[in-house]
């Protein structure tokens, strides 16, 4: 199995301070383990030396790493290394994946990882943006390029059962009826994509778990 691992980097020059090189330093060699040949394409190498890599631009800004992928580049870097599996950790570029994924007349398996969550619930339950990602109102755009993140991919890969739960409810709250739904109570999602929780360091030292949502 031949697995593609696209990992944009916001701390090139403090990896150990960027939690989405962590998760990729443990999941690619986890997956080299498991047989699969992969290349990691990032602005910096992550996993050992079984892991190929394919080094890319550091997106200038956090809005940049949701709203700006490249899709040409997707596309060469899909033909030349011909994925079974894809995985996005800025589940928001995962449309663009998605579309380089048709253009390049690959069938690859997509999965994306929600690292951070632009979002966060109230203790009533309340869905509310986070303040961090709202510079110039773009807090909401986030948010839907999130969900339309996870409408695209055919795996969501989360790291613990309460950014599961708060998945499941956002999606559910934008996918349906908003009335009534909350985070412990996830209402109806997008039959697309199933959610997997790992169990511990950020997804290579514990047991999966699936939740299909």
């Amino acid at each position: 199995m031949r697995v593609l691992y696209l990992l944009n980097i916001s701390n090139p020059d403090r990896l150990s301070a960027d939690s989405g090189w962590i998760f990729a330093d443990l999941l690619a060699p986890a997956l080299a383990d498991a047989g699969a040949d992969v290349t990691v394409a990032a602005p910096a190498p992550a996993g050992d030396a079984r892991c190929g890599f394919h080094q890319t631009k550091v997106p200038a800004t956090k809005y940049r790493a949701r709203f700006s992928g490249d899709i040409d580049e997707l596309v060469a870097l899909i033909r030349a290394e011909k994925p079974d599996v894809v995985v996005a950790n800025q589940i928001e570029e995962a449309p663009a994946i998605r579309t380089a994924l048709l253009e390049a007349g690959s069938n690859a398996l997509l999965a994306g990882y929600c690292h951070y969550l632009p979002f966060s619930f109230t203790s009533g339950g309340q869905l509310q943006l986070d303040p961090s990602l709202n510079d110039a109102g773009l807090g909401r755009p986030v948010l839907l390029a999130f969900a339309a993140g996870l409408a695209a991919c055919d795996r969501v890969l989360v790291h613990s059962s309460t950014a599961a739960s708060w998945v499941s409810a956002a999606a559910a709250r934008m996918t349906s009826s908003p009335t009534g739904t909350s985070p412990s109570t996830p209402a109806s999602t997008p039959p697309r994509w199933s959610l997997w929780t790992r169990a511990s360091r950020c997804g290579c030292g514990g047991r999966s778990t699936r939740s299909t949502v």
